[in-house]
């Protein structure tokens, strides 16, 4: 029997999120684990503007190879209301 270790995963996912955070701080995330160390998240959060006003925001979280080490969240807002904010996820991912 050979056995050979895995290198390589692909994985076509998809996932819809609609959230209305009503508070600073409040948040909703979906998370892909590959492992322990290895995971990617992307949520909805509350954030505060400098005029006080709550804007839902997009943030992504992604691994970067090394362990516990996660590439600075990159956010962006959803909206300019207090509307709630629909996040759609289709695509493939790769651990390699």
């Amino acid at each position: 029997m050979l056995l050979r270790k895995q290198e390589s995963y692909i994985e076509t996912f998809y996932a819809k999120l609609q959230f209305n955070p009503s508070g600073m701080g409040y948040e909703s995330r979906i998370t892909v684990y590959w492992s322990i160390f290895s995971y990617a998240t992307i949520g909805i959060l509350g954030r505060e503007m400098s005029t006080g006003e709550l804007v839902p925001t997009v943030e992504m979280r992604r691994p970067t190879g090394g362990i516990g080490k996660i590439e600075e969240p990159q956010t962006r807002i959803a909206g300019n209301d207090n509307s709630s904010a629909t996040l759609e996820i289709a695509g493939e991912v790769e651990l390699g």
